[in-house]
């Protein structure tokens, strides 16, 4: 029996090897830039988590749908129009905030919002989320605010590895609320996808695919959409204001 080649279907750039997935956009229209889990889209999807390490699976994903189906209706193409990215919350002007503040208002989803980012708009008082907010959150205590540091660090551990269940989650999320928004399609050629399934994973086969998928799909999403940096390089910038942290070791661990 002739064994396959491992990565055989893959395509070589430089040192990467791509999946079926990606290399369709070396040979098409469409540009793509491949960005880093840690320096990038972490920064950008860690708000989904948040919302779910508060909330549950369920209410997590439910809320972080909602919100992006209120701001895709309120707020203007300009900018970047990807709702699952925190970069599209900001620099918008007041009257827009206004009015998804009103509808969020209105669905009785404000103050969960509120709750549930409350620790990354303390962290980082230029978060976009912070519009949420008729007054950003600051905590004057030493004490409280140590033990909120300690919980917010613990639950970004959690997402360094793209691998490991709570990243898959994030990003199978980041895609069904692009999905939602009419920011992404999926083709008529390709199997029907149950996002539920990644709840499963790593247990089951299913599980395992929608991972694979969605983690391929997230690369181009972010490559398609050209999200800027700036959340991303203050967010990390000011991670080590807050407590020095060791990320180059982060880095060299969980993206070489």
């Amino acid at each position: 029996m002739v064994k396959r080649r491992v990565l055989l279907d893959h395509k070589k750039n430089g040192k990467l090897f791509l999946p079926p997935f990606l290399s369709f956009f070396e040979t098409s229209s469409t540009s793509i830039l491949l960005s880093k889990w840690i320096d990038h889209r972490l920064p950008e999807l860690l708000w989904i988590g948040l919302l779910i390490e508060h909330y549950g699976n369920k209410m997590g994903t439910d809320l972080s749908v909602d919100l992006a189906k209120i701001a895709k209706t309120n707020f203007t193409d300009s900018g970047v129009s990807f709702f699952s990215f925190t970069s599209a919350y900001g620099n918008r002007n007041k009257i827009e905030m206004e009015k998804v503040l009103f509808d969020l208002d209105h669905k009785h989803i404000l103050d969960f919002l509120r709750d549930g980012l409350y620790t990354l708009c303390l962290f980082y008082p230029l978060c976009p989320f912070c519009f949420l907010y008729d007054i950003k959150p600051v905590l004057y205590d030493i004490s409280e605010r140590r033990v909120y540091l300690e919980k917010y660090k613990s639950i970004l551990m959690k997402y360094y590895d793209r691998f490991e269940k709570p990243a898959a989650i994030i990003q199978t999320t980041c895609e069904y609320i692009n999905l939602s928004t009419g920011k992404m399609q999926i083709s008529k050629d390709i199997p029907k996808i149950d996002f539920n399934t990644i709840f499963d994973y790593p247990e089951t086969d299913e599980s395992k695919r929608t991972a694979s998928f969605m983690r391929a799909s997230v690369n181009a999403t972010f490559g398609c959409a050209d999200v800027p940096p700036t959340w991303a390089e203050y967010f990390w910038n000011r991670g080590l204001e807050i407590e020095k942290c060791e990320y180059e070791k982060i880095w060299r661990e969980y993206e070489i």
